[in-house]
């Protein structure tokens, strides 16, 4: 499995790319916006549209909470919503040079796309999901990501919506994205009266050349909508689909999960709905998977797979891949605290930036995805497998951090990177 093989067309455009973000005192000198739905003391706008509008790249937009209309971001901004700070309908991140980088973080949105962007994307502490208050909501996947070259989803919860086939909570297409520290939800298939009922969602479909690492996550497949008539019962959904020759590298604990949807029931056995795989691979993708847990959903007719590969290729590394959280700098607090999982005898660096980086390695699956400003030695990984490390960060600014890991056997590897703002 290699690391250059997957989002061909947009690493092609990018070449290796050197992204970076501004440094601390460029942010001292952005402008920070304020929008009130309710026109509060401080606020320029009553809309995050009319913010963008006037703001430039490398602004900061803080929205208050509120329930706003939907919006379109093409500009290098950080959007920072507050607690209760919610978009209706379909929010759009679109057309960003390679000398842009956007981030939306704490925003509530019924439906998410992020396309055509060469510059990076941050999404944090997102909540995707459906909302009798958000209406009218989109009838497609809840958060597509297509055509992006390096896209960060940390700490996100995102449901999909139900309908006649329950749609995927997540769609990656031709894109290379990170996912740290986020559940994935598909919601069941409709449900039937008269003939059979619909199935339900993929957690995360991938597709188109697209390369996804996915970690500490879980993502669970739809269950199929159930029939109370002649019909059948609808498939469960999967927890990955992954097709169009694209490349999946999950990697975590054991109680990090991929579970396929139970298939729906029916009015005899033989009717119920299949259950959907943990992981399935269409064609000839690529799956590195560590350690998490995979689970087909269970039928009475027939249950899932935890993964079906007819014709792609599976690593599964031994010891297995290692990876990197980390808990942000609490409200009045300078201190993040990251934490290594790595196999017990590897010696570990943590590496900080303050540039997201994108270039692939030979000698390594995982691509080079921070900046090394500042280098903290781990030392050797006890063998309870876990280093913890707290680190003060400067303000008004953003860390890049990821390890080199070298394994007592003398394999070089890499983990996921993490985004901290503070």
């Amino acid at each position: 499995m290699g690391c250059v093989s997957g989002t061909t067309n947009h690493l092609a455009r990018g070449a290796l790319l050197l992204l970076s973000w501004s440094s601390a005192a460029q942010l001292a000198l952005a402008t920070t916006w304020t929008v009130d739905l309710a026109g509060g003391p401080g606020a320029q706008f009553t809309q995050i549209s009319d913010a963008i509008a006037a703001a430039s790249d490398g602004d900061v937009i803080v929205v208050r909470p509120g329930l706003y209309n939907q919006f379109s971001l093409d500009k290098g901004l950080e959007i920072r919503a507050e607690p209760g700070a919610a978009a209706r309908a379909v929010v759009r991140l679109q057309n960003l040079a390679s000398s842009q980088r956007a981030a939306i973080r704490g925003l509530q949105v019924v439906t998410l796309h992020v396309t055509n962007n060469l510059g990076p994307v941050v999404l944090e502490q997102l909540s995707v999901y459906s909302d009798p208050a958000l209406i009218p909501f989109s009838s497609s996947e809840h958060l597509r990501i297509d055509a992006c070259a390096d896209v960060r989803v940390q700490r996100s919860n995102i449901t999909s919506p139900g309908g006649q086939r329950g749609m995927e909570a997540v769609y990656v297409f031709d894109a290379r994205v990170e996912f740290v520290e986020c559940t994935l939800s598909a919601q069941a298939g409709k449900t039937s009266a008269t003939g059979d009922a619909g199935a339900g969602g993929h957690g995360l479909l991938v597709d188109d050349h697209a390369r996804v690492h996915f970690v500490r996550s879980s993502t669970f497949g739809g269950v199929g909508g159930a029939s109370s008539g002649a019909g059948a019962g609808g498939e469960g959904g999967d927890g990955i689909h992954v097709a169009g020759a694209s490349e999946v590298i999950v990697a975590g604990l054991a109680f990090d999960s991929v579970v396929g949807g139970a298939g729906g029931a029916a009015g005899s056995c033989a009717l119920n709905g299949r259950g959907g795989d943990g992981i399935e691979l269409v064609g000839s993708c690529e799956l590195r998977t560590s350690s998490v847990t995979l689970s087909g959903g269970t039928s009475c007719s027939l249950s899932g797979l935890a993964l079906e590969s007819p014709l792609g290729t599976v690593v599964t590394p031994l010891p297995p891949d290692p990876v990197l959280t980390v808990a942000p700098p609490p409200s009045g607090s300078s201190m993040a605290l990251f934490t290594l999982h790595a196999a017990p005898g590897t010696s570990a660096e943590l590496f900080l930036g303050r540039r997201t980086l994108l270039s692939p390695s030979v000698n390594t699956e995982i691509e080079l995805l921070a900046q090394h400003a500042r280098r903290i030695d781990l030392g050797v990984v006890p063998a309870s497998g876990v280093v913890q490390r707290s680190v003060k960060l400067p303000p008004n600014t953003f860390v890049v951090a990821q390890v080199d890991a070298l394994l007592s056997a003398g394999d070089f590897r890499r983990t996921n990177s993490c985004v901290v703002f503070r």
